[in-house]
């Protein structure tokens, strides 16, 4: 008669005991419950936890893992360890997590969750966040969840040990500028000091460049003068604490090449069509942005005013910094002051910038006036004259036109022709007209327009006075 033992046996094979099973069900067997039972345990899925390490140490339901000590002051003041869940068993394997419990449960969590499920014969990983938060021994229990008629419930202790650890140490530049680990500096060449502290007094720190340890005992500023890419690391040491962790600082000296303005200095009439004319500033080095100013102050690039649309160029105001891509442009058509508006740049990337450019100054003038009515062709007339005057207008405003009538500087307001009128008997009235086109934020018109009339007087021969032609025409009798 089969026994326990005999029944036991057959679980080495599954197969064969769920037909065993269905055989003794048939005939009303005693052991058919407890075959029933075995047999639902060879075709359950199969849960394994193992440290994913080279080693890859077996967690076993109920035993325990040390995440060690972990410096709560470090930059990174956790720990993080992976585990692989594999399922060896013949059917899909369930996973949920329960998640911790215990005393120190919050100094736990998942940075990796487990997986869902896994099929048979597969494997996946888990990752567990170790945060102490404070010095002291911790603990709590991992809690899975799972399908597994053998492990239904499977759970391992996690403990681990909070420690003081010195502070991480910062750098400071030039007595100013605070950088964290990590932190990367563009270096223009140089700079004038790089102090490294720690906000613990009593911490000695050691540092080194470009070295594999920190092993140099820091007592005053670096003073570096590097041409290349430098890494500084350091460390802090207290008594009765733990090490810090190290601190690291790249600098990487960059040199920014001055940025070109492509439209040179220039002078602009009305007659000029300014879209056709858009000021692009460009740098060599690719990565730059440009800062300028268009009122010839220097560029400041802290606070600079992002111009974000080509069509809408910026006012000219003082002082203010204009910021843009490289090698973009953009349209002027802003305000001008007294004239003309001058811009001056900067390439810059990070807080490294380069050489100010050369500046270069465009200028808006007027176009000279002309001759409405008269176009003179000759110095002598032989009856009064009206003279007419026309301006074109600038952008932004309304032309006036100045004049004067003995060829001094124009300064009289024209309002209306001109009259140069017939001379007295035997001489001639001569005027110089001059004038120029005068608007607000313009440059007035240069060269301003002149024109010379002489109108005679009856007896006075019109062809200034040589006597050598006799003509009807140019006699006033």
């Amino acid at each position: 008669m089969m026994n326990i033992k005999h029944v036991k046996a057959l679980c080495l094979c599954g197969a064969a005991i769920v037909g065993l099973a269905a055989a003794l069900a048939a005939c009303k067997n005693p052991l058919t419950q407890e075959v029933r039972q075995l047999a639902a345990v060879a075709a359950s899925p199969k849960m394994a936890i193992a440290v994913a390490n080279s080693t890859a140490t077996a967690i076993a339901n109920g035993a325990s893992y040390d995440f060690g000590t972990v410096g709560i002051n470090d930059a990174t003041p956790y720990a993080e360890v992976s585990f692989t869940a594999t399922n060896s068993g013949k059917v899909a394997l369930a996973i949920s997590s329960s998640g911790f419990s215990g005393a120190n449960a919050g100094c736990f969590s998942f940075s990796t969750p487990p997986p869902a499920s896994l099929s048979p014969a597969a494997s996946a990983t888990f990752t567990i966040r170790f945060t102490p938060g404070t010095s002291g021994a911790k603990t709590a229990k991992a809690v899975l969840v799972t399908n597994d008629v053998s492990n239904t419930s499977f759970s391992f202790t996690l403990t681990g040990t909070g420690i003081d650890s010195a502070p991480v140490p910062v750098f400071v530049e030039n007595s100013t500028t605070t950088y964290t680990s990590g932190s990367v500096l563009c270096v223009p060449g140089g700079l004038d000091s790089i102090e490294i502290k720690c906000s613990n007094s009593n911490a000695t720190i050691y540092y080194t460049e470009d070295g594999p340890t920190p092993n140099t005992k820091y007592t005053v500023p670096l003073s570096p003068a590097w041409s290349g890419n430098t890494i500084i690391q350091a460390y802090a040491a207290v008594p009765g604490m733990k090490d810090s962790s190290v601190a690291t600082l790249t600098l990487t000296t960059t040199t920014v090449s001055t940025p070109t303005i492509i439209v040179a200095d220039r002078s602009f009439s009305p007659s000029d069509a300014l879209a056709s004319f858009p000021f692009s500033i460009s740098s060599p080095t690719n990565n730059a942005k440009i800062a300028f100013t268009i009122d010839g102050s220097p560029p400041i690039i802290g606070g600079a005013t992002l111009l974000t649309s080509p069509t809408s160029p910026p006012v000219s105001v003082d002082g203010v910094t204009y910021m843009m891509t490289n090698g973009s442009s953009f349209i002027y058509q802003g305000q001008h002051i007294n004239g003309s508006f001058t811009l001056k740049a900067v390439a810059f990337v990070s807080a490294v910038s380069s050489p100010s450019s050369a500046p270069a100054t465009y200028t808006f003038q007027l176009s000279p006036p002309t001759w409405a009515t008269v176009q003179p062709s000759a110095t002598y007339y032989v009856g009064a004259q009206s003279v007419g005057l026309s301006a074109a207008s600038g952008a932004g405003g309304t032309v006036s036109i100045l004049y004067s009538t003995d060829g001094s500087a124009p300064s009289s307001t024209y309002g209306g022709p001109i009259v140069v009128p017939v001379g007295a008997a035997g001489s001639s009235t001569s005027e110089v007209i001059k004038a120029v086109a005068h608007q607000a934020n313009w440059v007035d018109s240069t060269p301003s327009i002149s024109g010379v009339f002489h109108v005679c007087g009856p007896g006075l021969w019109c062809d200034g006075g040589s006597n050598s032609n006799w003509d009807q025409a140019t006699w006033q009798p």
